[in-house]
């Protein structure tokens, strides 16, 4: 059995801007733990960009570079190191539900999102997925992932 009571995790407050709709909106809380730097594709973590916190997803590693883009964005952030980032987010809470990111179905769930997160950014041209949660398929993923509080 591991033991957990060395994590150390943030409460992030009331979040701003639709960069990672519809999983996280404005408003909502982050639960972050900022002891686990073990990160990979899919997962989203918090980081500083510009003297500001952002939250974002990873969707490419190469060595110790991470590519970090908004779901909801045509374009990624661009690389960064480990160094910059804060945490990895766990759990979203927002006044009617929360979503826990560490459950397996849900990690499932972040490959499909980075999938079109990855497409958003590569064929926004063709596809025009500037807003995913639009897209009846991923509302149906997004709905599976929320546990009603």
């Amino acid at each position: 059995m591991k033991n957990n009571s060395r994590k150390k995790f943030i409460l992030v407050k009331s979040i701003k801007g639709w960069s990672m709709a519809p999983l996280i909106k404005p408003g909502d809380d982050l639960l972050v733990n900022c002891q686990n730097r073990n990160y990979h594709v899919g997962n989203i973590v918090i980081y500083y960009q510009k003297s500001k916190l952002v939250v974002h997803r990873i969707i490419k590693i190469k060595k110790n570079q991470f590519l970090l883009k908004g779901d909801n964005r045509l374009f990624a952030d661009g690389w960064f190191e480990a160094k910059i980032i804060l945490g990895l987010v766990e759990k979203i809470f927002s006044p009617k539900y929360e979503i826990d990111l560490t459950t397996r179905k849900n990690k499932i769930s972040a490959y499909l999102f980075t999938f079109y997160s990855l497409s958003n950014q590569y064929f926004n041209f063709l596809l025009n997925l500037r807003k995913l949660y639009k897209i009846p398929f991923l509302k149906k993923i997004y709905k599976k992932m929320i546990q009603f509080t």
